[in-house]
């Protein structure tokens, strides 16, 4: 790649330089940070590795390991974060990240495993209160997409939070097109298909 890609999370725009010579530079400018770093990076199966030259990357992850090509366009982390030449095109991206998400959230809030685990969970929590943890919140949350044999999913879990903790009780991978709702068992990374949209293009 000879390009320049340019996203913007968490108050701070984030640029991607990449160099023919298998080089790159990154930029952060404004809340979270203002600096420059540099690395190597190598391309395989549209899947952009990278490299830096310091361990800053593990620094809350904002340099990523991994890109994902989308187009000529637009880059893609795993955090679901875009990464493209303008801007117009990232607020086009959010929004219909922002509309599959809630689409996946509402369809999973209404699942009978979901139901029958709030139940329980809200049970437990009357019989074990705590002042410290506050009032508990159950809710669905996304929270990236991961791979499971060489396929891309979205995450999604049931979450219990609170005021000090944070438990994950169901696990779901939801798939674009098809849209298809799996529960993921984590174990061997076993899916079971739970819900899957049909009759649309």
């Amino acid at each position: 790649m000879d390009d320049k890609f340019n996203g913007f999370w968490a108050e701070t725009e984030w640029t991607y330089d990449f160099k023919k010579d298998g080089t790159f530079k990154f930029y952060a400018k404004g809340h979270y940070d203002t600096n420059e770093y540099t690395g190597r990076y190598i391309i395989s199966d549209s899947i952009v590795f990278l490299n830096p030259d310091t361990d800053w990357q593990t620094f809350d992850g904002v340099i990523k390991s991994r890109l994902k090509i989308m187009n000529k366009e637009c880059l893609r982390d795993y955090d679901n974060n875009f990464y493209c030449r303008n801007y117009e095109t990232i607020d086009n991206l959010n929004d219909k990240e922002f509309e599959f998400q809630q689409k996946a959230i509402s369809i999973i809030d209404t699942l009978s495993i979901v139901k029958k685990e709030k139940e329980r969970l809200k049970e437990i929590e009357q019989d074990n209160e705590s002042v410290l943890d506050g009032d508990p919140e159950i809710r669905i949350s996304y929270t990236g997409i991961i791979v499971v044999n060489r396929k891309e999913f979205h995450q999604f879990y049931l979450e219990k939070v609170a005021l000090l903790n944070t438990w994950r009780n169901l696990d779901f991978l939801v798939t674009k097109k098809p849209f298809t709702i799996y529960e993921h068992l984590g174990v061997r990374d076993s899916l079971r298909i739970i819900y899957k949209e049909t009759g649309v293009d």
